[in-house]
């Protein structure tokens, strides 16, 4: 019998690997369409319905309601049942994608500067936004503690392994952060025309 080592060694059929993905400008702008295709998802669920449910402002129908709104009622609000907390990790593993392979692009693609320097701006509004999003969802409000010192959540600036456990930030942390990502945003896409009513631009921020 003899080996077959190349033969068994390929990429399969239809799908690729990140670096790949991020080869070209046209492979960010399918990222960066992506990460708002998630983020569409995200905000056209019943999250906007987050605060009636928690607090009990609704009647819902345990027959026709869905899991992740029945978790929220009955106060079951953890990172599966609700459906949030893995969504929006999800969104910032694919937004920190952008962020890290644009410097790359960037340099190989002079030619595309303006748009590569949008969609980076673009990507660190909304990873600010996930943030803000996971902290309100999963953390006490800021005033909870006299220095904000109380348990936020992960702060996730590079995509993780998978089998990455990362720690709980201090809610002062992540918000630190948030505004670290809103000011490089607010740098990036200052005086830039928006791409559309549908994006992130120097308004939003």
């Amino acid at each position: 019998l003899s080996s077959c080592d190349d033969f068994l060694n390929v990429t399969p059929t239809g799908k690729t690997v990140t670096p790949t993905a991020f080869s070209d400008v046209r492979g960010m702008r399918s990222a960066v369409a992506g990460v708002y295709y998630k983020m569409y998802k995200h905000y056209s669920s019943d999250f906007y319905a987050v605060p009636d449910l928690a607090d009990n402002s609704v009647n819902l129908s345990l027959l026709e309601a869905p899991s992740s709104a029945l978790a929220i009622y009955n106060y079951n609000y953890n990172t599966t049942g609700s459906g949030y907390w893995g969504t929006i990790y999800e969104i910032l593993v694919n937004i920190n994608n952008v962020i890290e392979y644009q410097p790359a692009l960037l340099s190989e693609s002079p030619g595309n500067a303006t748009e590569l320097q949008i969609m980076k701006g673009e990507a660190l509004f909304l990873r600010a936004l996930c943030h803000f999003d996971l902290c309100r969802l999963y953390g006490q409000p800021y005033n909870y503690t006299d220095d904000a010192s109380h348990l936020g959540v992960a702060v996730v600036l590079r995509a993780p392994n998978y089998d990455s456990q990362l720690p709980r930030s201090s809610v002062a942390k992540v918000y630190e952060q948030i505004l670290i990502d809103l000011d490089e945003a607010e740098t990036l896409l200052k005086g830039k025309t928006s791409r559309g009513k549908y994006y992130a631009n120097e308004l939003a921020i």
